[in-house]
């Protein structure tokens, strides 16, 4: 089915069908379905325009992880997009830069993955117009290394700005998982009181967007501290 689409022209332009749909595909998890869509455009590649092949190479990075968790290659493919030359106003530098991150810190390289979110913050300070849901992926990202770092603080600041950013855009995107953040830091802190708080603001929102995993996680972290409910009575 995907082989045959016609060749994209306008890959990033958000009314393509071809760039909604790889990152419809992304955001409900079926990397295979976006690996079979990325292998077929990239056979156009004489066609495409280096913003779309670093695009390209970006989802295909994202595959090469999540489907068989090699990251030394994932991390080859990501470093292929960003050897490619862009306009100074793209933002997909700071995507790519943004799903390595996400791989150092899977692999527990945190120094490597604070590296990489501090990169992404440079690149967002020189480019113009970036999207608030880029920013707070960036954020968040810092918030776990931070706080997997035990450097509280800068994480709790991280996490507490992109939920601004969230609330201000009247957006869901990524909020339970920010909130579900900022309860785990708090927590750490022996905070129990704003941390059952976030938690439970952060399940909310789970049990909107259907994500029961995620309510499960909430669920035994506030039975793991249950005996902490005589401090906030």
């Amino acid at each position: 089915f995907f082989k045959e689409l016609k060749p994209s022209t306008k890959l990033l332009n958000n009314q393509n069908p071809i760039h909604q749909l790889i990152r419809k595909l992304v955001a409900q998890h079926d990397y295979s379905s976006v690996k079979i869509l990325v292998e077929a455009e990239l056979e156009k590649k004489s066609n495409l325009c280096s913003e779309e092949l670093a695009f390209l190479y970006w989802h295909q990075g994202i595959c090469e992880w999540e489907l068989t968790k090699d990251a030394f290659s994932a991390l080859n493919i990501f470093e292929k997009a960003l050897d490619i030359p862009l306009n100074s106003t793209s933002t997909l530098p700071i995507s790519i830069r943004n799903s390595r991150a996400i791989i150092h810190f899977n692999q527990n390289n945190y120094a490597l993955a604070l590296e990489e979110y501090e990169h992404c913050l440079e690149l967002i300070k020189q480019t113009q117009d970036v999207n608030t849901n880029i920013i707070k992926k960036v954020y968040f990202g810092l918030s776990r290394v931070y706080l997997y770092n035990g450097q509280y603080e800068e994480a709790l600041l991280y996490c507490k700005s992109a939920i601004q950013m969230a609330i201000q855009q009247e957006s869901l995107y990524l909020l339970g998982e920010l909130l579900f953040q900022k309860g785990r830091i708090y927590i750490k802190t022996n905070d129990w009181y704003h941390g059952k708080t976030a938690l439970n603001q952060a399940k909310v929102i789970f049990e909107l967007e259907g994500k029961v995993e995620n309510i499960k996680i909430i669920n035994n972290l506030l039975n793991k501290h249950k005996d902490n409910e005589k401090d906030i009575q």
